[in-house]
């Protein structure tokens, strides 16, 4: 509703939508509930999710016990205790673990009970970094200082209304250009296994995926010009 508020606030009838993480999943879902006011669409790290049965459904027929941040994201309070404890740490332990440069270590063999969202990330190296520096981080801390985490983590909490409310909503309905931009190393490549095939298969309007060299989560702080690149080579295909 926000961004079909912008196209027509602007006076527009369609416009390319670029969303990153839960920016490209609101993409995604735009592009098959009005198809016909997305000109393009362009998503960075998260592919099309194509998810068999309800979101949380499947993630615990999948983890079982077995920890999985999602999962322990839909419970209010110990998500929000925990990451409000020491905002701007938690804030760069979250940046440093999934980025090119970070080693974020398997959850796979951690018990949901006593396992927090922090458990399995690195300590961070000082700031500054190559790609944040200190007042970036200030920024970001002063924001979530003064909102919480409440509101973020509980889109977590929506994702089985979203599924439900999209499930009719067959993938084939993405008959405009779409295309894909994620860091090699990012994490979310390893929960989405076969996602470019499959994409390519059901994705009537698929142009391709950019794969950035040496890059994690964040591909636009960590690679802007690369990702510019492939962004701008996208939209110059456009006809």
């Amino acid at each position: 509703g926000d961004l079909l508020g912008l196209l027509d606030e602007a006076g527009h009838d369609q416009a390319v939508f670029v969303g990153h993480d839960w920016g490209a999943l609101i993409a995604w879902d735009l592009a098959r509930l009005h198809p016909e006011r997305v000109r393009a669409v362009v998503a960075a790290s998260v592919p099309y999710p194509f998810w068999p049965g309800r979101p949380t459904e499947v993630l615990r027929h999948i983890f079982e016990d077995r920890f999985f941040y999602i999962l322990y994201f839909q419970d209010v309070g110990p998500a929000e205790r925990e990451l409000e404890a020491d905002i701007r740490g938690a804030l760069a332990r979250v940046l440093w673990a999934i980025s090119g440069e970070g080693h974020l270590e398997s959850t796979e063999d951690l018990r949901r009970k006593d396992t927090g969202f922090l458990t399995a990330m690195p300590t961070p190296p000082p700031l500054p970094w190559p790609w944040l520096s200190d007042d970036d981080l200030d920024r970001y801390g002063a924001a979530f200082e003064k909102s919480g985490f409440f509101g973020p983590v509980s889109y977590y909490r929506n994702l089985d209304a979203n599924y439900d409310r999209l499930a009719a909503l067959p993938p084939a309905r993405l008959t405009m250009p779409s295309y894909h931009i994620a860091g090699d190393r990012d994490p979310v490549l390893r929960m989405s296994a076969r996602a470019a095939e499959r994409m390519a298969a059901e994705l009537p309007g698929f142009r391709g995926q950019s794969l950035l060299p040496g890059v994690g989560h964040w591909t636009q702080q960590e690679a802007p010009e690369a990702f510019d690149a492939a962004l701008m080579a996208f939209l110059s295909s456009l006809d």
